[in-house]
């Protein structure tokens, strides 16, 4: 590790609070300097519950999808080890403690891989960490409790767990691996304490917005159950006052009020269209940023669509998330996109938005599951099982004022969301400038 560093390269964070700006550079160590690892098991999701048991065990899993980068056990979802195996498995000797990090050390994300939590509370609850995870506990004191999570969130170390992860499909990174990475520690303990105050307060935030986000998805939800009629009824239990004396919804298929999967759009080659991947459709119904093409050629295997059509991801786990959007302000009024895609095309007596608000329901999205086809890893919703879905439809005037209130919350839902990627970027840029760079002559 070459000292002689260049005023340039000097080991500071760009960003500093005034009181530090004059203590001098960080510390810089080897992850292996500063932690050790201990023993993890090899538990799989069926040995384990959520009901009873002595000892709680982190799967890497829910390190990917729900824990918080502060962990508080009490605090969060952890599923207990099946009694019949804590004993012979020896756990004693490698419960976590405070101050642990445990990383997920395995994805099919390169940018999740090498995924940490830092423990802060236990509870007084035996906790050991699980298949594909790595535990690392502090040698001595540093970082202090609550840095840690922070430390190993930072972009230059997940710059460095990134480069050492290996794989195509599937990523995975080892101990070894993940111990020759550089660390940067405020000498100070006081700047450590004062960054992990500040980005746990933007954590706090974000977790209240996302809470309100949670509120308002569950609002819809609870209120589409009443606006739709439910299984073997032909009018919903909540209607609006000008329709309570309207009589039954108009009972039919799917196939009657839609053209499901049309392959006939239109484009000439000189076209501009919309290309639309999977990931530009959001679990809230929308279409974010996409590209802007030449003429796509459907014989290349594209799916076509066009504005107000209505497309539903087929494959799981997008089906299962609600990836499904009403097709908006396409360049053109025409889009391709990925053969993931069911497309809806609204007959006359169905308008585009209320078709899309019946598809939406999770009970249509949990019935569609139950009809999925293919292997554990490419599970599909056929097109079959839309073509004899049951459909009832009210007047078009009825349609409007469902679909009108329903959109009216797609907005609340979208501005909510884009709040709180917005806080989540405004981390992102603020992490960015907390944690110093690598300099190039080390």
């Amino acid at each position: 590790m070459n000292k002689e560093r260049t005023q340039k390269e000097v080991l500071v964070p760009r960003l500093r609070f005034p009181e530090f700006r004059e203590t001098g550079e960080w510390d810089i160590s080897r992850l292996s300097d500063v932690y050790k690892f201990k023993r993890t098991n090899t538990l799989s999701r069926d040995k384990l519950n959520y009901e009873v048991g002595t000892i709680k065990n982190i799967h890497y899993g829910d390190i990917h999808t729900k824990f918080k980068t502060r962990f508080l056990v009490e605090n969060e979802d952890v599923p207990y080890i099946n009694p019949e195996f804590t004993e012979i498995n020896n756990l004693e000797d490698d419960f976590c403690e405070e101050g642990d990090i445990v990383f997920a050390d395995a994805s099919e994300d390169l940018n999740d891989i090498g995924k940490a939590i830092e423990i802060l509370s236990l509870d007084g609850q035996p906790l050991v960490s699980g298949t594909h995870t790595i535990l690392a506990t502090r040698i001595g004191s540093k970082p202090i409790l609550g840095f840690g999570g922070y430390l190993f969130q930072s972009p230059v170390a997940r710059m460095q767990i990134q480069k050492e992860a290996q794989g195509t499909k599937v990523f995975g990174i080892s101990g070894n691996r993940i111990a020759s990475i550089l660390i940067f520690l405020p000498k100070d303990i006081s700047e450590q304490q004062k960054i992990a105050q500040c980005l746990s307060s933007l954590d706090d935030l974000m977790g209240a917005e996302e809470r309100k986000l949670a509120a308002l998805r569950d609002y819809k939800k609870g209120l589409m159950e009443q606006l739709f009629p439910r299984e073997g009824e032909t009018r919903p239990r909540l209607r609006f006052p000008e329709f309570r004396e309207a009589g039954e919804w108009e009972a039919t298929l799917l196939k009657e009020v839609c053209i499901i999967n049309p392959t006939k759009t239109q484009n000439n080659e000189n076209d501009l269209v919309s290309f639309i991947p999977m990931a530009a459709v959001s679990e809230n119904g929308n279409i974010g940023s996409h590209e802007i093409r030449r003429y796509v050629d459907v014989e290349k295997g594209y799916t076509p669509f066009i504005e107000n059509d209505v497309i539903i991801a087929k494959i799981t786990p997008c089906f299962e998330n609600g990836k499904a959007a009403l097709a908006l302000n396409l360049k053109n009024g025409m889009a391709f996109g990925s053969t993931e895609f069911h497309v809806f095309r609204s007959k006359e007596k169905c308008l585009p938005k209320f078709l899309f608000s019946y598809l939406y329901r999770e009970d249509i999205r949990k019935s569609g599951i139950v009809n999925m086809t293919g292997n554990a890893g490419q599970r599909r919703v056929p097109a079959s099982f839309f073509e004899m879905l049951p459909f009832y439809l009210p007047s078009i005037k009825e349609q409007q004022r469902i679909a009108d209130l329903l959109s009216s919350l797609d907005e609340l839902i979208s501005r909510q969301a884009e709040k709180i990627e917005a806080l989540k970027n405004h981390k992102k840029g603020l992490m960015q400038q907390l944690f110093p760079v690598i300099p190039e002559s080390v």
